[in-house]
C-alpha cells in the first residue's frame, strides 16, 4: 500500500507543479524551463492516461502542455539563431566560430521547435479560444487540433495579403502571340 501512496504523492506533486507553472506562465524565463515543464506535462499526461484519470484531467494537463509549448515557441523565436558553419573551414570543435547553441544542444528537436513556433504565431485570444472550443466539444484536447488551428490562421493571413494586393492600372504595351500550333491529336480525320 505504501507504494500506491508514494505514486499518488508523486502524481499530485507533478500535477501541482504543472498547475503552478501554468498559472505563472509568464515567469518562465529560459528555454530550459519551458522544455522542463513541457516534458513534465507530457509525462503527467501519459500517467493520467495509464491510470484512467478521466478526460477532464487529461485535457487540463494537455492545455498546460500546449501553453508551455507556446511559451517555448515565443522564446525560440526571440532567441538568436545559430548560423551553422563549416568547422573545417571556419573554426574547430575547440574554437567554434559561433557560440550560439543549436536546437540539438538545448534539447529541442526540429519538429518540436517548428510546432512550438507555430503555436506562438497564434494570437493569445485565438489560442485560448481554440483550447476552449476543443474542451467544450467534449473530446480530448490535442496538439494536432491546435496545429490545424495554427495552419488555418496562416492561411487566413496569406489570403488577406492576397486580397490587399493592388493590380496595376493604366495602358501597357503588350505583345500577345498565339501561333497556330499543329496538334497531332486534334481528333480531325483527314
Amino acid at each position: 500500500m505504501a507504494s500506491d501512496t508514494s505514486v499518488l504523492h508523486a502524481d499530485s506533486t507533478a500535477l501541482a507543479q504543472i498547475d503552478n507553472a501554468s498559472r505563472q506562465l509568464d515567469q518562465i524565463r529560459t528555454i530550459e524551463e519551458a522544455i522542463h515543464f513541457t516534458a513534465l506535462a507530457d509525462a503527467a499526461k501519459t500517467y493520467a492516461r495509464q491510470m484512467n484519470l478521466g478526460i477532464e484531467v487529461i485535457n487540463h494537463i494537455t492545455k498546460a502542455k500546449l501553453r508551455f509549448e507556446r511559451r517555448l515557441g515565443e522564446m525560440l523565436k526571440a532567441a538568436p539563431k545559430h548560423e551553422g558553419g563549416r568547422p573545417p573551414l571556419t573554426g574547430s570543435a575547440t574554437e567554434p566560430v559561433n557560440e550560439t547553441p543549436t536546437l540539438a544542444a538545448i534539447g529541442v528537436s526540429k519538429k518540436q521547435s517548428s510546432r512550438a513556433q507555430a503555436l506562438a504565431e497564434l494570437p493569445e485570444k485565438t489560442f485560448e479560444a481554440a483550447l476552449q472550443k476543443q474542451e467544450d466539444s467534449g473530446g480530448e484536447v490535442t496538439t494536432a487540433a491546435m496545429m490545424r488551428e495554427a495552419a488555418k490562421g496562416q492561411r487566413v493571413e496569406v489570403h488577406a495579403a492576397k486580397a490587399e494586393r493592388q493590380f496595376a492600372t493604366g495602358t501597357y504595351g503588350v505583345i500577345y502571340a498565339d501561333p497556330p500550333w499543329q496538334y497531332g491529336n486534334s481528333g480531325v480525320i483527314s
